[in-house]
């Protein structure tokens, strides 16, 4: 056989192996946990799972909860039988899940997460402290300040960028969430729907306007966090893509899609006004990163352990 053929046949293989490595038969085996691993959650030594901690920075105090390591099937998959319940339920299609796509099993490490969101008077405190301006400060159309005054301290701070709150979490020594951990902390080990479970129930989140924090026990995840169906959407860490989940560069291990200046970034968790599609953790959205600020869009922190 003369060695040019030989060659040739190489490289007709070595394609074959690559595009059989790209595939998402291979993707969806990689992205498989350890036999037995998927319910496990916390390694020894770890608190227990809803573990409370008060975190201080000066007068400033988060209430968080401990969200333990362990593995959870990130994202949907359309053409199982529990989504097509809930979309028979919620009027879901599956092209509106595409982001989502495909569901596959993510380590997490541990990690503290806030109890519920920030609130008006914690992200005061840090405007007092640091004189830190927000984007919409200046605008005639309002700002935090303005729905501080009409709510009071105790509701969600919003319209607030995801820059306004990286600079809060800077500040007090956190960070916003990863898309992982803020998934895992809602759905837990077994991808819940929802935080409390499966089923869609409207009576744990609705009340036609935003509301304290942590007022609707209901809405409650796995690890002791609320409001994470509903009241306002959060911002997550991690740059948008929209095919995300089906590179490789997704990994399965504390994945986060960083980009160090994206048009857009993630936020989670439905809102006051939301249905049943909108509340489930499993959810994404795309936000842009500069004007991005809403009156139904805030933010909680997280704290490695």
């Amino acid at each position: 056989m003369r060695p040019s053929f030989v060659m040739a046949w190489w490289l007709v293989l070595g394609t074959i192996g690559w595009a059989w490595a790209q595939s998402p038969t291979w993707y969806d085996r990689q992205h498989e946990p350890p036999a037995g691993a998927v319910l496990a959650a916390g390694a020894p030594g770890e608190p227990a799972p809803g573990t409370v901690e008060v975190f201080r920075k000066g007068n400033l105090e988060l209430t968080l909860v401990y969200v333990p390591s362990g593995w959870f099937p990130m994202g949907t998959t359309p053409k199982a039988p529990e989504f097509q319940r809930l979309a028979a339920q919620s009027g879901l299609k599956e092209g509106e899940v595409e982001d989502e796509t495909p569901q596959r099993h993510v380590w997490v490490s541990g990690f503290w997460i806030g109890k519920a969101e920030v609130t008006n008077a914690q992200f005061a405190q840090f405007v007092r402290a640091t004189g830190h301006r927000t984007y919409y400060d200046d605008s005639r159309w309002g700002s935090w300040r303005s729905e501080w005054m009409a709510n009071g301290d105790s509701y969600p701070v919003v319209d607030v960028t995801v820059e306004d709150a990286q600079a809060f979490c800077d500040w007090c020594g956190c960070r916003l969430p990863s898309e992982a951990q803020w998934e895992y902390a809602a759905r837990g080990p077994e991808g819940r729907a929802y935080p409390w479970g499966n089923e869609w129930d409207p009576a744990k989140v609705t009340r036609n306007s935003m509301y304290p924090v942590g007022c609707l026990r209901a809405d409650r995840s796995w690890c002791g966090a609320l409001d994470m169906a509903a009241n306002v959407a959060e911002w997550c860490r991690d740059a948008y893509e929209e095919r995300f989940y089906a590179s490789p560069r997704a990994g399965n291990r504390d994945p986060e899609c960083r980009d160090p200046k994206p048009a857009m970034r993630v936020i989670r968790g439905g809102c006051w006004h939301g249905e049943a599609g909108g509340c489930r953790a499993a959810g994404r959205m795309p936000y842009p990163v500069v004007v991005g600020a809403d009156i139904d869009v805030g933010f909680r922190v997280v704290r490695a352990r």
